[in-house]
């Protein structure tokens, strides 16, 4: 695809001036030319090396651990950069860490990522004991190419079978779900960073009822987001969630604010800043479809997401 033809499709897409407009501590990493090398937290490790050791992928709260395993090594896609995979994102880190952690809880589930970029969340949920793994971006050949070198360079400690796909939010999931074991279902939707082109709002969420609703209520199915604001307080994350709550009755398990520089103060958990030369936290949110015996007093999303 050329970047006129990707202008066209994605007419919500900003061309950004990275270097000028992130300023200090950058929330953008690596670039075609120079992989990205990620290091897990230290005292975190692989689903296949705990169960050896009967241990847990995660250290205990109030626990220290000197233990490291592998780096996550990622090629980034030298191709349309109106499509943003040509970096990795704070976003994405973020969401790795949390997998890393367990505070996202992928053992024994299959997990389907979208826009999925470089694809480390779903290279860390592999390595976190999911069961299966989809990853997917833009069907761009560039994009799912480089996907799937990542994802074949990063097998070390994970024996989950994964498979990669291009895909374009909105429309059938016949193929993600015939590539799921048994087309059975997933339990768990990754999305890092994926809410910045508002046109693709309601696409994305389309697609993220697709696949919820084919999951039993038993699976207590869910779709879990990272994401900063890019915008200059245009508030396109708010619409999104709005749109989640009013077009599908969208509920929110989880909400929080996760301050991501090396020496977070007070302010980096507070609400974003208008100023493009620095960025507040990454916002965590988990949705979940209401359940058929669900009633209006449930927890519904706010409106109020910046």
């Amino acid at each position: 695809m050329s970047e006129a033809d990707a202008e066209a499709e994605h007419p919500g897409a900003v061309l950004l001036d990275l270097d000028g407009l992130f300023g200090g501590e950058r929330v953008n990493h690596g670039d075609p030319e120079e992989p990205f090398v990620w290091t897990p937290p230290r005292g975190t490790t692989s689903a296949k090396e705990a169960d050896a050791k009967g241990e847990s992928t995660a250290t205990e709260e109030g626990q220290q651990s000197d233990k490291q395993e592998p780096p996550v090594k990622l090629r980034l896609a030298n191709g349309n950069v109106h499509l943003m995979a040509q970096h990795v994102w704070q976003s994405s880190i973020t969401l790795a860490e949390e997998i890393c952690h367990g505070r996202v809880d992928v053992k024994g589930k299959r997990v389907l990522e979208l826009g999925a970029g470089a694809a480390l969340p779903g290279i860390v949920s592999r390595r976190r004991g999911a069961t299966f793994v989809a990853i997917t971006d833009y069907p761009e050949d560039v994009i799912v190419e480089n996907m799937t070198h990542n994802v074949k360079a990063n097998e070390l400690d994970t024996d989950a079978p994964a498979v990669v796909r291009g895909f374009k939010w909105g429309e059938p999931i016949d193929d993600l779900m015939a590539c799921c074991p048994d087309g059975d279902y997933y339990d768990t939707i990754l999305m890092a960073d994926t809410l910045w082109m508002e046109n693709q709002h309601e696409n994305l969420l389309q697609t993220c009822v697709d696949i919820l609703k084919r999951a039993p209520p038993e699976a207590e199915a869910v779709a879990v987001l990272t994401y900063m604001n890019h915008d200059d307080g245009r508030g396109v994350a708010g619409r999104f969630f709005a749109k989640a709550q009013e077009l599908h009755g969208f509920q929110v398990s989880s909400d929080r604010r996760i301050a991501w520089r090396a020496n977070p103060t007070e302010e980096d958990y507070e609400s974003d800043s208008d100023d493009p030369d620095r960025y507040g936290p990454v916002h965590f949110r988990t949705l979940r479809l209401p359940s058929p015996t669900s009633n209006t007093s449930s927890e519904a999303v706010s409106t109020e997401a910046q």
